[in-house]
């Protein structure tokens, strides 16, 4: 008979980071990975980063030490991994539908701080912005937005539509 006796309480993550990427890589960076299908998240550090890059997928092969103190995660598992780059406690994040890019540069529309007032005009403002780090839904907002502005997020399209009708002018 022949087993195989493993501690998986620690398991170790690799990852094939793009080449381009790894330039922001540093020893110690969080990385949060998730399983295929959402059910396990877990969060690691960086422990070790290959000096090559594989030819085939001009990837770099990165470790990641993870604990697994409930034994939910698998061997030989897939999923994603994100390198947390920095974390900001106090950002502006928007969802990505917010933020429209106007010919020259990004804008998102602000509604107006009297907008729920009765006898006041209901309007927005355009504001333009500076993005910063962005995932699939959302974007961090560098400038141009305070923490508790209300950012228009559906109906955008129609906002920008009437901004370039406004811009054609009288003609």
């Amino acid at each position: 008979m022949q087993f195989v006796v493993a501690d998986v309480e620690k398991m170790w993550l690799t990852l094939n980071l793009s080449q381009e990427d790894a330039r922001h890589l540093k020893l110690g960076q969080i990385v949060r990975f998730e399983t295929d299908g959402g059910h396990t998240e877990v969060s690691g550090k960086v422990a070790w980063a290959s000096t090559a890059v594989d030819a085939k997928s001009r990837t770099i092969k990165v470790r990641v030490n993870l604990t697994n103190p409930e034994g939910k995660l698998r061997a030989n598992s897939y999923g994603t991994g994100k390198v947390v780059l920095r974390e900001e406690t106090n950002a502006v994040v928007v969802p990505k539908e917010a933020v429209q890019w106007e010919g020259c540069c990004n804008i998102v529309f602000v509604r107006d701080k009297d907008f729920l007032r009765p006898d006041a005009f209901k309007v927005f403002h355009v504001r333009q912005v500076r993005p910063g780090a962005k995932d699939e839904q959302h974007v961090e907002l560098l400038a141009g937005v305070l923490p508790g502005e209300i950012v228009v997020t559906k109906g955008t399209a129609v906002l920008r539509a009437e901004l370039l009708k406004s811009k054609l002018g009288a003609g």
